[in-house]
């Protein structure tokens, strides 16, 4: 018997008729079966389980060797049991049915892409290959909670129907006529967004700036434009990039109009945070905030980009001291 709780806990009971006596059990062994079966033929760290008096086992923290990549697994659990029945001594094997499908994978950098954007596949077309883009969107709108972190109790940025309009303009030739999408489409639109949302989950500061709609994200380079042409200049946008996967754009106003830059790749780094990159562009002086957690509509605010990510700056260096080396007459400092 099989259930699965919100904490990834697996449990597993043992149920038994009431002439089975004298019950003696193993360790309960789990096991990936599937394509990913022979990728983590080690021993799983925290799995060796025993039923307690009332025939539980749970299963808190199961961690693989290995990865299954890309790969979508199941597990089975399997028992050797004694038992005496009408008087005789039984030993036997017993297994259970296979669970619900996941993905395991140990190097969230490196993996998450590929692993998420099965299992989006895997949840939404299940063995389909073509589904409505309503069903899409809805399972869509579950992973990307997942994601971007968000607590489905207390969500701060959904996606909303703008949002979808964006991404179906974006990627589709239908645009906002889309009625379905294959497998096809589906890897295409993937290989697109993934990226960008891996770089949102994963770099410093990235997450922060999207779910406080610091980075509008789902804004396209004419809606940048119409919106920043009543702004004053140095206002700026945050966006992602409609032709460059995972590339992200900040169109911003200047003297002779609009203009926007991709973020290039040594912008940023361990060290250089977006933040930082956005805090020494004199250039970029007002950022626009998204908020439509109200409403429906897009609503745009600006905001002096030192006041609004001031508590995310990087602390200043304390100044050294002017010591004299000893000996010498040298400072240890310009003055």
């Amino acid at each position: 018997q099989e259930s699965r709780g919100l904490g990834d806990v697996y449990k597993r009971q043992l149920l038994t008729s009431a002439r089975v006596h004298n019950i003696v059990t193993d360790h309960i062994r789990p096991e990936l079966v599937g394509k990913s079966a022979k990728r983590t033929e080690q021993e799983l760290e925290y799995s060796k389980q025993v039923f307690n008096e009332a025939g539980l086992a749970q299963f808190a923290d199961l961690k693989f060797s290995k990865g299954t990549s890309a790969n979508i697994a199941k597990m089975k659990f399997s028992v050797v049991v004694e038992v005496l029945v009408d008087g005789n001594n039984l030993k036997k094997t017993l297994k259970s049915n296979e669970t619900k499908p996941f993905i395991s994978i140990t190097n969230t950098g490196s993996q998450w892409t590929g692993a998420a954007g099965t299992w989006l596949k895997e949840d939404a077309f299940k063995e389909k290959s073509e589904i409505s883009i309503c069903r899409f969107w809805n399972y869509f709108q579950k992973h990307y909670l997942a994601a971007t972190k968000q607590d489905v109790a207390n969500i701060k940025r959904p996606l909303y129907l703008s949002d979808f309009d964006y991404l179906l303009k974006a990627k589709f030739e239908q645009g906002v006529d889309k009625k379905n999408i294959n497998l096809d489409e589906y890897k295409k639109f993937w290989d697109w967004i993934g990226p960008g949302l891996k770089k949102i989950r994963y770099q410093l500061h990235c997450l922060w700036l999207f779910v406080e709609g610091y980075f509008c994200a789902f804004v396209t380079g004419t809606e940048a434009e119409n919106i920043l042409s009543s702004q004053a200049v140095g206002t700026f946008i945050i966006r992602l990039s409609e032709r460059i996967k995972g590339g992200f754009v900040i169109s911003y106003k200047n003297s002779s109009g609009v203009r926007h830059y991709l973020i290039q790749f040594d912008d940023t780094d361990k060290k250089k945070t977006l933040i930082d990159f956005l805090r020494k562009s004199q250039s970029l002086v007002f950022l626009m905030q998204v908020k439509n957690y109200d409403t429906w509509e897009k609503n745009f605010t600006n905001h002096n980009k030192d006041t609004a990510l001031e508590g995310k700056y990087k602390k200043p260096p304390k100044p050294r001291k002017n010591q004299s080396l000893r000996g010498t007459p040298y400072d240890t400092i310009l003055l």
